[in-house]
């Protein structure tokens, strides 16, 4: 099964990585503690040793499962997903989810390739050195929630950001796990952005269980939403580091029939499908532009055409299915649709590239029944706003012009959206 946009949603805000989306630039990392607390030399021995047993690691094999627990406004909703994972230096990995994605990277090409779309996405790898964080997203924010340690190994400078972003560290009550007791050790992150508490394997002195609590982070960006429980839960069932291993496991192909997500359709046999050759792309929308006029089929309903919602507040959200960080943001453009609705603003969400069939299976099993989605089938309305990369929030005046524009998924998107959508509605009509 797919893992919820809430889950996805709720792990990346505790992102730690430079970017949140599938962005051409940077988004804001989570606040950073100007001073971060030690309040022991214990917690400091323990947070030292786990960071050097890291930067000795050149290959490891990792095998766990990743559990959700979520009771937010009376909704329950619980998910498990097993996986392994592999790496060998500099800058070979490989990530798989049962039944769910393959993520990995040979040392030259990355790829992300996720099983019930049949679509992957490849991209050139930033130089030789190793590190984790240039990579395409949204790679490294995947492996930040769903495989911390393989993450941790792969880093530059492993645990550097987590500790930056907490603004205490502290010694952790230790953890039984497979009849051996480990040690703890707890982050509080900076900006009430919730805890992260790891229990350190006493043989490799890796991650052996890794929990992070959003109970906090939720409840302060819905204030009037009770939080009983939200949390994520990774634990290693193996750890094997410094193992012998070799270049070719590292090496991926695309399953035959598989999509190049964003190609134009094309599949991994070289076969063309029905989108045209893409129009060369327009000068770059900037605001107070006049918004690009357009009309889209509906996935539920008539079509709609831009010049007939002239004097309303637009929301269009370019998004889809294979793109995490949107899936990650979809339910913040659901909340936007419902709070704002009454108030003259409308809420469209924008399907780049993809079938009404894979984007009405997606939006019933995310739960959007509430959300209007359009079909853009081969991204023409994309390219005049500018959509190279997704998700890519446009937001259109009573005027017909346009008022912002935010691209990604990052910690503060939710309230930047909020207000965007604010200031635009409190232009006169």
């Amino acid at each position: 099964m797919h893992p919820p946009t809430w889950l996805i949603a709720a792990a990346c805000a505790l992102s730690t990585a430079a970017t949140s989306g599938c962005v051409d630039q940077p988004q804001p990392m989570p606040p950073r503690s100007p001073q971060v607390e030690v309040p022991s030399d214990e917690a400091q021995g323990r947070f030292s040793a786990l960071r050097a047993h890291y930067e000795d690691i050149s290959q490891i094999e990792l095998t766990g499962r990743v559990c959700a627990h979520f009771d937010v406004g009376g909704v329950r909703r619980a998910f498990e997903q097993r996986f392994s994972s592999s790496y060998l230096a500099p800058n070979r990995f490989r990530y798989h989810a049962d039944n769910e994605m393959t993520i990995g990277s040979d040392g030259t090409t990355s790829y992300l390739y996720l099983v019930s779309n049949n679509a992957y996405v490849l991209s050139e790898r930033i130089g030789d050195e190793p590190g984790v964080t240039d990579l395409a997203s949204p790679i490294p924010e995947l492996l930040q929630t769903h495989d911390p340690s393989l993450f941790f190994a792969m880093s530059a400078m492993p645990l550097l950001e987590l500790g930056q972003a907490s603004e205490r560290i502290e010694v952790a009550p230790e953890a039984a796990i497979g009849g051996r007791k480990h040690q703890g050790l707890r982050f509080h992150l900076a900006g009430n952005n919730g805890t992260i508490t790891m229990a350190i394997d006493a043989e490799s002195g890796l991650v052996r269980r890794m929990q992070i609590d959003l109970r906090a982070a939720l409840a302060s960006r819905a204030e009037a939403t009770v939080v009983r429980a939200a949390s994520l839960d990774i634990e290693y069932a193996s750890i094997n580091a410094n193992c012998a291993d070799s270049q070719h496991r590292y090496t991926w192909h695309p399953p035959a029939g598989a999509i190049a997500a964003g190609a134009g359709g094309q599949t991994a046999s070289g076969e063309e499908g029905p989108a045209p050759a893409p129009a060369p792309e327009p000068p770059p929308l900037v605001v107070n532009d006049e918004a690009p006029d357009f009309v889209l089929p509906a996935v539920a309903g008539s079509p709609v055409g831009l010049a007939e919602l002239r004097g309303q507040v637009i929301v269009l959200d370019f998004w889809a299915s294979w793109c995490v960080p949107c899936q990650s943001q979809l339910p913040i453009i659901e909340e936007m649709a419902a709070e704002f609705g009454g108030e003259g603003v409308r809420v469209l969400a924008i399907n780049v590239e993809e079938d009404a069939e894979t984007v009405r299976a997606y939006a019933a099993r995310a739960g959007l029944e509430g959300l209007p989605v359009l079909l853009d089938r081969h991204g023409d309305v994309a390219i005049r706003y500018g959509a190279s990369s997704i998700p890519r929030t446009v937001i259109i005046g009573r005027d017909g012009r346009i008022a912002e524009v935010i691209t990604g998924f990052g910690p503060g998107n939710h309230e930047h959206l909020r207000r965007a959508i604010e200031r635009a509605a409190a232009e006169p009509r």
